[in-house]
């Protein structure tokens, strides 16, 4: 293993082993085993000496409601669009799904399994340091966007092949729907997607997809990062 990580098989959640100097920096977590109310009593943990490295959850300080991560990647979004110069069209296909984006997560498996503050919900971002995986029960937040999505009037307005776009990168803002994602059992919807990608695949071609989808992403990780660093 690196000289700059240290790896603690078992591990008190929220207890600083004693083997760890003050220098390092809990890195990743994973649940090594769970307590009858399914949270973990035993965890596997990777520290390190580089704190950049360490995954923003661990170190993040403050929960942010899911309106304000919102209004943080639209503007992003808004911002990308202006030094790329796209045309009105294409900026408000961005924006709307920008916009969008994170619907799904207004669920209340996913507030309860982000372990969100009961006041002030719904959160986009939240502090705590795991998700409980066994609620969650393989709910993906970009899948649950969709329905909401879809009804949207202002998506409902753009033209059929962008708000086709907007969908997809909506649905695959991390990673998912190329042309697969985890579904519930929403067998219809899931195929929508797949063919929805099959059909943006067509019209722009695997790198040019992939540009737009980097768009989206880029706004979300900057909006993720100006929070982590208390700038938004």
């Amino acid at each position: 293993m690196a000289s700059d990580r240290l790896l603690i098989l078992r591990q008190a959640p929220g207890v600083r082993p004693e083997p760890v100097p003050e220098a390092w920096t809990l890195a990743h977590t994973w649940p090594a085993r769970l307590g009858q109310d399914g949270e973990p009593v035993e965890e596997v943990g990777i520290w390190t000496l580089e704190a950049g490295r360490a995954d923003p959850a661990l170190v993040r300080t403050r929960a942010q409601s899911l309106a304000e991560h919102t209004a943080v990647v639209v503007e992003c979004a808004e911002s990308l669009a202006t030094r790329l110069g796209l045309d009105p069209t294409h900026r408000a296909m961005l924006v709307a799904a920008a916009r969008l984006h994170d619907l799904g997560k207004a669920s209340r498996v996913w507030q309860d399994a982000f372990g969100a503050p009961r006041d002030g919900r719904p959160y986009g971002k939240t502090s705590a340091k795991w998700v409980n995986q066994a609620l969650l029960d393989g709910y993906r937040h970009e899948f649950g966007s969709l329905s909401a999505a879809a009804a949207d009037p202002g998506l409902r307005a753009l033209r059929p092949d962008l708000r086709d776009l907007a969908l997809h990168l909506i649905v695959s803002h991390h990673g998912g729907g190329r042309p697969l994602i985890r579904h519930g059992g929403e067998i219809e919807r899931a195929g929508e997607v797949a063919l929805r990608f099959a059909r943006l695949q067509r019209r722009w071609g695997p790198w040019g997809l992939a540009w737009w989808e980097s768009l989206l992403r880029a706004a979300d990780l900057e909006a993720s990062r100006r929070h982590d660093e208390g700038a938004g």
